[in-house]
């Protein structure tokens, strides 16, 4: 069992599952994501729907891209 932190991926989601597959990350390993997933790389998306059916033995944390998002989407919200 190891325990991996990982930050930064910025939309980089292909690069993200290679990272995974050469640390052959399995189900009794534990990965922190300490935020920024989002933004600059071109499949933000796809690291987005990722987390959202993210493993149990991940831990994803949001960083100041995440929080900025979110920021958007509710003042988008109340402008309705």
């Amino acid at each position: 069992m190891s325990t991996y932190v990982i930050s930064d991926i910025h939309g980089c989601f292909n690069e993200f599952l290679s990272m995974l597959k050469k640390i052959s990350f399995s189900d009794t390993d534990c990965l922190i994501l300490a935020g920024d997933y989002i933004d600059r790389g071109k499949q933000s998306y796809q690291m987005f729907k990722w987390i959202e059916q993210c493993p149990l033995n991940v831990m994803p944390l949001r960083g100041n891209h995440e929080e900025e998002f979110a920021a958007y989407v509710n003042l988008m919200l109340l402008t309705d």
